[in-house]
């Protein structure tokens, strides 16, 4: 029982990839004539664009998760946290402050 399902397995891995392959089409039989049209890039890419993976242990979890964020997408993401942090920091020194004001006795 065993050799019989061994040997369909072992065929029909081996028969995958013929199946997996289609007949060309027009474009790839003229890429293989040599007769396809030059391509031409014209300017670059900009590099904020270009796509960047890391990993990152989230607040809370222990497993690190990645993730992938353009150039762009960190550099506006740090922004904003910076902008958050310094606002609760103008929160905190504003309390701060009034604290100081009532313990001196100063409306």
């Amino acid at each position: 029982m065993k050799k019989p399902m061994i040997l369909l397995l072992c065929c029909s891995i081996l028969t995958t990839p013929l199946l997996a392959q289609s007949a060309p089409t027009d474009g790839q039989t003229a890429a293989a004539d040599g007769d396809s049209p030059e391509i031409v890039v014209e300017g670059e890419r900009d590099p904020k664009d270009k796509k960047v993976c890391r990993v990152e242990v989230r607040i809370g979890s222990s497993l690190p998760k990645r993730v992938c964020r353009t150039v762009r997408e960190s550099e506006e993401l740090t922004k904003a946290s910076t902008e958050a942090l310094d606002r609760a920091r103008d929160r905190e020194s504003a309390a701060e402050f009034t604290r100081m004001q009532r313990r001196d006795g100063k409306p």
